[in-house]
């Protein structure tokens, strides 16, 4: 298709808000198909949602092998260490008709951004406790290693959605 070879991806990193550094998949001329996609049925905003939830699926897969779990102390006679995995548990995914979006932890685990981006060396929080937690960007690894697999899924999706677009198109002549 004479499309295809005009779209591009490229997966970069993006300073977001409070200064937190993103991943980021633009497809150039992706808003263009989503547009002309909106125009045909509704069902197409549903099926992007779809896909960019897949993408962010796959991300998510690698990241949960990659999250550092920490060991806590039980309060019992034998002091016998354990995984707790809370966090490599609160990592989730949804997806929006512009992207696939992975969150990691939640009100109870409030240590999630400073496990992935680390801490400002040299500062104590409230309690007095040194805060020099090193960064572990688990999500960004991911990303980087499932790039290419994100990228086929992308491009068969994709070709997938313009082939049923023209199927619709040419049923309504």
């Amino acid at each position: 298709m004479a499309l295809r070879n005009k779209n591009t991806v490229k997966f970069q990193q993006v300073k977001g808000q409070r200064g937190h550094f993103g991943a980021q998949v633009q497809i150039k001329g992706m808003k263009q198909a989503q547009r002309l996609m909106g125009r045909l049925d509704e069902d197409f905003k549903k099926r992007f949602k779809e896909i960019h939830k897949g993408a962010a699926d796959i991300v998510a897969d690698e990241a949960r092998k990659l999250v550092p779990v920490g060991r806590h102390q039980r309060k019992s006679k034998s002091y016998r260490t354990y995984t707790t995995g809370a966090l490599k548990n609160s990592i989730r995914t949804s997806g929006t008709a512009k992207g696939g979006i992975i969150r990691v932890g939640k009100k109870k685990i409030p240590y999630a951004g400073r496990i992935h981006f680390g801490d400002v060396g040299g500062k104590v929080d409230r309690l007095g406790r040194r805060m020099d937690i090193k960064g572990d960007a688990f999500i960004y690894r991911a990303a980087d290693i499932r790039f290419r697999q994100v990228v086929k899924y992308y491009d068969d999706e994709l070709e997938q959605i313009l082939d049923d677009a023209i199927k619709v198109a040419k049923r309504g002549r």
